[in-house]
């Protein structure tokens, strides 16, 4: 080649241009890497560049978040390839909530790492979505067909039904009985009918009161005439007896079964029957007085009269407690839109609970372990949160002395 081996860079090849790309001192012709960046020329992706030091088939990264196994191609380009993704929804199965079931928005309600269009429990209540009543409420975890209560004391078997409300079967049981606990109603003689206080409230359809003027007991819900005499009070039927023998009692009309009710009825037990209502009850009158005007020596007794009867609830079968002295009290007023007082000044027991009845015997209400100091009861009860109508409050010893008295929300 014209150069003498001495100064030949390459001695066995020709090449008189005495090229030397890297200047190394070996010629470009027999030097095997020309940019002396540790890469062979055959395999570098551009031999006379030496910040390009990668060869086909090297790994590295096409910055390509999407994409996997990224290496550089035969045209020294740097390729990945494109992650399985067997649902075909663009997200790769290593990042798919749901990898077999297409769902490119990756919905998780729940949060627990199961896309929505897979998860058999959107909302994690422990209740199959196909079952649950509100897949997407993990409050509501209840089934068509499981337990529950309607709230109705009038059902059973309630259950919940095909478009998920709680309903129950109603109850075939036949007149509704009475027989707990025990009140005392009086009217005092001389007293307006027209006065609630002076009234006893059983239902809706049965009020019973009397004229100041006598006649016999009337029910005021039926507008029945105060001064009647015989075919009062309407809506309900009488029986001699008690409900313990009841299919083999005969009822009737009040004036009927009792006859003339001043000279019989006093101590006389005796069955009630609220025809509308199917409802049964013993009661036992306890005064009758005769009515006003010149009534030879009872003249001035005008009307009034008073009854122990039965109240709404079950308690057949309930021993009875020993023969104790009452726990009496006074409730003023007994009509209030608000609050009532509940006094007295001689009671048996150091503390007192008072317990708040509907007419269904339901408990609406309770105020516990009130403290009586020597005997002395003087408190007030909130009922302003309870509906118009009849109730019951049972005042309770924390010796188990008790009295239940009504009153009426007006």
């Amino acid at each position: 080649d014209g150069v003498t081996d001495a100064d030949d860079n390459c001695p066995t090849m020709s090449n008189a241009n005495q090229a030397d790309f890297d200047g190394d001192g070996l010629g470009d012709v027999c030097d095997g890497d020309d940019d002396n960046d540790g890469i062979a020329d055959g395999a570098d992706c551009d031999p006379l560049d030496a910040a390009i030091n990668f060869s086909v088939g090297d790994a590295c990264n096409d910055g390509n978040a999407m994409t996997v196994n990224d290496t550089v191609n035969a045209n020294c380009a740097c390729v990945g390839e494109a992650p399985a993704d067997i649902d075909g929804d663009g997200i790769p199965d290593s990042a798919d909530n749901c990898p077999t079931i297409s769902n490119a928005n990756q919905a998780d309600f729940d949060g627990d790492g199961m896309g929505d269009v897979c998860d058999g429990d959107d909302d994690n209540d422990g209740v199959a979505d196909g079952a649950d009543c509100d897949p997407l409420d993990a409050n509501v975890d209840f089934s068509p067909g499981d337990s529950c209560n309607d709230g109705n004391p009038n059902t059973e078997n309630d259950e919940i039904d095909a478009n998920c409300n709680c309903v129950g079967t109603p109850i075939q049981t036949g007149p509704t009985i009475w027989s707990c606990p025990e009140i005392t109603f009086t009217k005092e003689d001389n007293t307006d009918f027209n006065d609630p206080a002076n009234q006893d409230f059983f239902t809706n359809n049965v009020i019973i009161t009397r004229s100041a003027d006598g006649g016999q007991i009337f029910n005021f819900a039926n507008n029945d005439a105060p001064l009647n005499a015989n075919n009062v009070p309407s809506g309900v039927e009488w029986a001699i007896g008690r409900t313990s023998d009841l299919p083999n009692l005969t009822f009737g009309g009040f004036r009927e079964i009792i006859g003339r009710p001043r000279v019989n009825i006093v101590g006389l037990e005796l069955v009630m029957h609220l025809i509308e209502d199917d409802i049964f009850l013993n009661i036992t009158f306890t005064s009758w007085s005769r009515g006003g005007g010149n009534n030879g020596n009872n003249e001035g007794a005008a009307g009034g009269f008073s009854y122990r009867r039965a109240t709404p609830g079950d308690c057949e079968g309930t021993p009875r407690p020993p023969q104790q002295p009452e726990l009496d009290f006074l409730l003023a007023p007994s009509v209030t839109s608000s609050t009532m007082r509940i006094i007295s000044d001689d009671v048996p027991a150091e503390s007192v609970s008072f317990n708040v009845f509907n007419q269904s015997g339901i408990l609406l209400k309770q105020v516990r372990n009130v403290n009586t100091l020597n005997g002395i009861m003087n408190s007030t009860i909130d009922v302003s949160d309870l509906e118009q109508g009849l109730y019951f409050i049972r005042v309770v010893g924390n010796n188990g002395l008790a009295k239940t008295k009504q009153f009426i929300k007006s």
